[in-house]
């Protein structure tokens, strides 16, 4: 069967899967500078995240599809939010039929620094339809415990 002469890069046609590599290589690039779903190390996968910032308040939204509420642990101190777990995928299959495989399973981590400090005792978080929301509370002075943080 003739390669396809519409590829981005006809000239890659020649070798399998290079043109596949290069365009994950270069949405990998992009999503580490931009913030969205991106490598990180260890092979993890960092879900994409919107930090607002209120007048009494700091709130995190996480991007993340497919996880279970029990698969997420949150830890908050006054200046960083770090949310970790693990996207399990249901099937076992191998690679071969892919064209395109974009979908990030296994673990995940993402650490944000807050611009703020945060009151970490008074932090709650809801998961709902893929996405997480963590309320972190200002505080006026720096001092305090690192907290975990449960899902409601």
């Amino acid at each position: 069967m003739a390669e396809r002469e519409t590829s981005r890069w006809p000239w890659l046609s020649r070798w399998p899967n290079v043109e596949a590599q290069m365009d994950k290589l270069s949405r990998d690039i992009a999503s580490i500078f931009s913030g969205g779903e991106a490598a990180a190390p260890g092979g993890e996968w960092a879900p994409a995240v919107d930090l607002h910032e209120g007048d009494d308040v700091m709130e995190l939204t996480a991007s993340l599809p497919g996880v279970a509420r029990d698969g997420i642990t949150i830890d908050v101190d006054d200046d960083f939010v770090e949310i970790r777990g693990e996207k399990r995928s249901e099937r076992e299959e191998a690679d071969e039929g892919y064209r395109v495989r974009e979908i990030a399973y296994g673990a995940f981590y993402r650490r944000v620094p807050l611009p703020v400090h945060t009151n970490p005792a008074a932090v709650t978080a809801e998961f709902r339809d893929g996405l997480l929301t963590v309320r972190m509370p200002k505080r006026p002075d720096a001092t305090s415990t690192p907290t975990r943080v449960t899902v409601t």
